[in-house]
C-alpha cells in the first residue's frame, strides 16, 4: 500500500472513531432537585415522606452526592414563608421542584 493511501485510510478510520470516543467518555449528568416541605426538618431524612423520596431515587439510580443533589428547604410550620423558599429553589437552578401538599404548591 502506497504512504498516501496508508494516511487516508489512518485519517478515515481516526474520523469515523472520534465520535465513538466523545460518547463513551462523557460522565453522568448530575440532577438538581428542590424539595420543599411544609414541616419542620426531621432529625433524620430517612424517615417518613422524606425517607421514601430518599429511597425511590436511590431505586431509580440518582444517588444522592454522586448523580443528585437535593435541595431542602423547609418551612417550620409557617405557610407564610412558602412562597420565598419556592422563590430560592428557583434562584438555586434546580430541575424540579417536589412539592407534597397544597399550600407547598401554590407556593
Amino acid at each position: 500500500m502506497t504512504t498516501r493511501r496508508r494516511m487516508l485510510v489512518t485519517l478515515g478510520a481516526a474520523m469515523l472513531a472520534h465520535p465513538l470516543a466523545l460518547f463513551a467518555q462523557q460522565p453522568p449528568k448530575i440532577r438538581r432537585v428542590g424539595f420543599l416541605w411544609h414541616g419542620a426538618r426531621p432529625d433524620q431524612l430517612g424517615a417518613g415522606n422524606i425517607g421514601a423520596f430518599r429511597r425511590g431515587m436511590r431505586e431509580l439510580g440518582y444517588i444522592e452526592g454522586k448523580y443528585l443533589i437535593i435541595e431542602w428547604h423547609f418551612a417550620e410550620g409557617k405557610v407564610e414563608r412558602l412562597p420565598d423558599l419556592a422563590i430560592d429553589l428557583v434562584r438555586a437552578n434546580v430541575e424540579v421542584i417536589v412539592s407534597v401538599s397544597t399550600p407547598t404548591t401554590r407556593a
